[in-house]
Order: structure tokens, then C-alpha cells, then sequence
């Protein structure tokens, strides 16, 4: 099983160090993130809301466990 406190520290890291990269405070880090996720999805030529709608999913998922 994954352990979700784990994750949730790594991602902060993720997101802390993006913010220091681009200066996006914390009102809008997760936001400008996913939007940035967004342009790199379509220049590896994924299908970005397609990502999302997967990433909703695996959220779900977690719920359901938990």
C-alpha cells in the first residue's frame, strides 16, 4: 500500500521548489503548477486533461482506501 503522508512530503518539496523557481506564492503554486504540467504534457505530446482526468482517478482511488 502506499503510504500518502510520504507522498504528500515529497510533493510539498516538488511544489516548494517550484515556487522558488518561479516566485509563485502559495495562493496560486498548485494552480501554476498544473498549468505548467499542462505545456509540458503537450510538448512530450501527451494528452494533458486526459493526465488529469487520470490523476482525479488515482485521487479517488486513495479515498476509496482510505
Amino acid at each position: 500500500m502506499i503510504n500518502k503522508t510520504s507522498h504528500i512530503a515529497w510533493v510539498a518539496e516538488a511544489v516548494a521548489a517550484f515556487q522558488k523557481h518561479c516566485g509563485t506564492g502559495d495562493e496560486h503554486a498548485i494552480a501554476d503548477l498544473i498549468c505548467d504540467l499542462g505545456h509540458l504534457a503537450d510538448v512530450r505530446g501527451f494528452d494533458f486533461l486526459n493526465e488529469v482526468k487520470r490523476g482525479i482517478g488515482l485521487v479517488a482511488d486513495w479515498v476509496r482506501v482510505l
